[in-house]
């Protein structure tokens, strides 16, 4: 019985835990700034995969590292990793590093 506690307990840590990184605004709104940017910029932005994103929190400061890939205008999927930042929703980010 107090394993089955304790086992219990570890995964209300562990939800709660998944819950609030998950469900924070300021993730929320730094994930849809960079999508917003590859659906307006891509050539097709139906193909825009995220294969791996990390993320620093900072305050409201968020550095991102992504890991993603989407169709060139040739047709052909192109793979690539950038970091950029975001901040209350806003992203900043170097364009040479898309291209």
């Amino acid at each position: 019985m107090k394993i089955l506690k304790y086992v219990l307990f570890l995964l209300v840590i562990v939800g709660a835990t998944l819950f609030f990184t998950l469900y924070d605004p300021a993730i929320i709104k730094g994930r849809r700034a960079y999508e917003e940017y590859f659906e307006k910029h891509l050539t097709d932005p139906e193909s825009f995969k995220v294969y791996n994103e990390k993320y620093t929190k900072e305050g409201g400061c968020i550095t991102w590292e992504l890991d993603f890939g989407a169709r060139n205008p040739m047709g052909g999927m192109v793979r690539k990793s950038i970091t950029f930042t975001t901040i209350n929703g806003e992203l900043f980010l170097n364009e040479r590093d898309i291209q």
